[in-house]
């Protein structure tokens, strides 16, 4: 939170102006509002399919630490260290979920046309 606070104020934003702090609880609401619609729709997925329940699931019981490993040989490594390239741990985490989402979206996929298929040839 207090790095957050830091880049808005890099950025010119001071939280002691009637503006940006209306302007700011405008866009955490906003924010708020965003998540409940997604929650609900995901909800509202999760009823139909079993396994997306289930994947939806495992993603939500896993446990992040603050490190990670950095699977990158040779030179391309020293480059990222020399010019402080490297991705911070909430980078990767969110890189993580994103690419497990793909996955599940994946799976669900294949198993409607399967399922489709089989609907099919029935």
């Amino acid at each position: 939170m207090q790095d957050e606070i830091s880049e808005k104020l890099a950025m010119g934003i001071d939280y002691t102006t009637p503006y940006d702090q209306f302007n700011t609880a405008i866009q955490q609401w906003g924010k708020r509002r965003q998540f409940k619609i997604l929650r609900s729709r995901q909800r509202n997925l999760e009823k139909s399919s079993t396994i997306r329940l289930a994947l939806n699931a495992y993603n939500n019981n896993l446990l992040f630490g603050d490190a990670y490993q950095l699977n990158i040989r040779g030179e391309e490594k020293k480059a990222l260290v020399r010019n402080d390239a490297l991705p911070n741990v909430n980078a990767v985490v969110v890189s993580d979920l994103d690419l497990r989402d793909l996955c599940r979206n994946q799976v669900l996929q294949n198993m409607d046309g399967a399922r489709a298929e089989i609907e099919y040839e029935l």
